[in-house]
């Protein structure tokens, strides 16, 4: 079975877009809770979608293109259970908010991945 990857704070959905043109996942996926970066996002998502069979990477290759979703919502309160990578940039989150990432993050299945940006965890305790 292919990965599932899912941006936490998907902003105009960059990161997701990018993981699906690079990588054959089965789902990417953002999660953003203000409304004008998601509907950033969702505009930009037909065009993209368009494109994406056409990518060197699926144009060959015998996968099909991800399938690439966005929603709006609180991504401190995902579900990481079903998610093999999880993406975070953290720029601006609070020391309670990678608290609560942290937690999250102790749902995902054995061997995902949890990557972020600008900050640290200090309490996952499966880390490597």
């Amino acid at each position: 079975p292919r990965d599932r990857f899912l941006d936490l704070g998907s902003g105009t959905g960059k990161a997701v877009m990018v993981a699906a043109a690079l990588f054959p996942w089965a789902v990417c996926s953002g999660i953003e809770c203000l409304a004008p970066l998601h509907a950033a996002a969702l505009r930009l998502l037909p065009a993209f979608q368009a494109a994406l069979p056409s990518l060197p990477l699926y144009k060959k290759a015998k996968h099909s293109p991800p399938e690439v979703r966005f929603e709006l919502g609180d991504a401190l309160g995902a579900n990481l259970s079903q998610v093999d990578v999880a993406f975070a940039a953290c720029t601006c989150w609070s020391d309670d908010d990678l608290g609560k990432l942290a937690r999250s993050a102790e749902a995902m299945p054995k061997g995902a991945r949890l990557i972020i940006m600008t900050r640290t965890l200090v309490s996952v305790s499966r880390c490597v």
